[in-house]
């Protein structure tokens, strides 16, 4: 038996050959995509694409979509907004004036005389400042800050620069400034209406 192991040498496999190959049963294949895979990525970039044609035709529209306004009335908010923005830039012209006429003015006012012309003084520079204020801001821009900011403002958008819009401004402006600023505004939220439109042929809009 040993000379018949000795006389068939291919019966046995040198460690040194290399074995024969082999058929993996479990070699790893890429998972191909089959038909159901590609026609729902197709539907997919379908929606991607009318979705950001939506959006873009929704901003466009919202470009070109004129604004309409309608007749509207004196905001509380917006009147108390103009009226902190006047009173701030009171204050600061008083310190300008101050400063330049090296005047004591709290000494002035709490003195046991009091000196009437500064009280009188420091009421003129405030009519000033809010007449200055409500007619710059109208006559150039059609609005206060205030009623820009409530979406308010004094006349349509294709009267501004005429001569008759400014004039309208003008006479507003000084019908506030006259009764004593705050009374007709007041009044006018009070009552619903605009009173100082009717007298100075104005009428505040405000966005439909």
């Amino acid at each position: 038996a040993s000379m018949d192991l000795l006389d068939n040498p291919l019966d046995q496999q040198s460690p040194l050959q290399p074995p024969l190959p082999r058929n993996n049963k479990f070699q790893f294949k890429a998972p191909e995509m089959d038909d159901s895979s590609a026609a729902v990525e197709e539907i997919l970039q379908t929606l991607r694409s009318k979705k950001s044609e939506t959006s873009k035709s929704n901003v466009t529209a919202r470009k070109t979509a004129p604004i309409v306004y309608k007749a509207g009335l004196q905001n509380m908010s917006a009147f108390v907004l103009d009226g902190m923005l006047v009173l701030a830039a009171t204050l600061l012209c008083m310190i300008v004036v101050l400063s330049i006429t090296k005047v004591d003015i709290t000494a002035s006012l709490f003195s046991s005389e009091p000196n009437a012309w500064l009280y009188a003084g420091t009421l003129a520079l405030f009519g000033l400042v809010s007449f200055i204020y409500l007619v710059v801001h109208r006559i150039f821009l059609g609005a206060t800050p205030g009623e820009w900011a409530y979406d308010q403002r004094i006349g349509y958008p294709d009267q501004l620069g005429t001569a008759g819009y400014a004039m309208a401004v003008i006479a507003r402006a000084a019908i506030v400034v006259i009764s004593g600023i705050i009374l007709l505004p007041l009044v006018s939220i009070f009552m619903k209406r605009d009173l100082v439109g009717d007298l100075s042929q104005t009428q505040i809009l405000e966005r439909a």
